[in-house]
């Protein structure tokens, strides 16, 4: 369900243009041996370009500058296949990442099912209320704490890691990545960061069931 702007909180601070500066967010840089500052807890909002379906999918984004995060997506999820796609078709990504919303959200998100938005209103067992992008031509929610809009140029990579991973162990240095340009950052005036940390046991028990972390990560 689209919504005016009077009815949308994720839109009563915009940081546009020269105002973009990532560090004004907590932001955590998790394990001793990660790459960088990594956003934890986010879903990445993304069109396929010939349909003009929207995806939600859920990522690593590890901040490369105040205004650049980089995207690690691996192959097989929808948000690779579009990324393709407009590399194909020389057109950059429009993507927005969302920070804080309803677990129901969240969890549709991270589903796999298609189209991920209106699942989300399903999980919520009412419509998924939606604004337009501020930089970007795509719906995010106005309910959201935190939204950052961003574009990829599918045609430019980077790497990032090492990275803690859920599983017990540090993933890698120099894995494949994306970056995203960031353009926009719209919030509420009162935004709750939203994070989980993989590497913590609490995501350890949400994930696989463990009584307690595996050794190895810290």
């Amino acid at each position: 369900t689209w919504v005016p702007v009077s009815e949308a909180p994720v839109k009563e601070v915009k940081l546009l243009e020269d105002q973009v500066d990532l560090g004004i967010l907590p932001i955590i840089h998790n394990s001793v041996l990660d790459g960088g500052k990594y956003i934890g807890a986010g879903f990445m909002i993304a069109k396929w370009p010939d349909t003009g379906e929207i995806n939600a999918g859920i990522y690593r984004h590890m901040v490369m500058g105040k205004d650049t995060l980089g995207c690690m997506i691996n192959p097989g999820n929808d948000g690779a296949y579009i990324a393709r796609r407009c590399a194909e078709l020389d057109q950059p990504m429009e993507v927005a990442l969302v920070i804080g919303h309803h677990s129901a959200v969240w969890q549709a998100a991270a589903s796999k099912q298609n189209p991920e938005l209106d699942y989300m209103g399903g999980y919520l067992g009412e419509s998924l209320e939606v604004i337009r992008g501020e930089t970007v031509d795509l719906p995010v929610p106005a309910q959201a704490e935190i939204v950052i809009e961003g574009i990829i140029d599918p045609k430019n990579m980077s790497t990032d890691g090492p990275y803690a991973e859920a599983h017990g162990y540090y993933g890698p240095a120099g894995k494949p990545c994306y970056v995203i340009q960031v353009t926009a950052i719209t919030m509420r005036k009162d935004a709750i960061y939203h994070h989980l940390d993989s590497a913590h046991q609490e995501h350890h028990r949400q994930k696989y069931g463990m009584a307690k972390s595996p050794t190895g990560l810290m």
